[in-house]
């Protein structure tokens, strides 16, 4: 299950990152899902 939500991570994250070329809602973006991951990980 992880294994496919890193897939629709990356998908999405590449779509997201095209749609909002604003360097500030990047900068946003990269440390929401960094803190996902990070959350991910600690819960496994």
């Amino acid at each position: 299950m992880f294994k496919v939500f890193e897939c629709l991570f990356q998908h999405l994250n590449a779509s997201i990152y095209e749609l909002l070329p604003d360097t500030k809602h990047q900068q946003g973006l990269g440390l929401f899902f960094m803190a996902v991951l990070a959350h991910r990980g600690h819960t496994t």
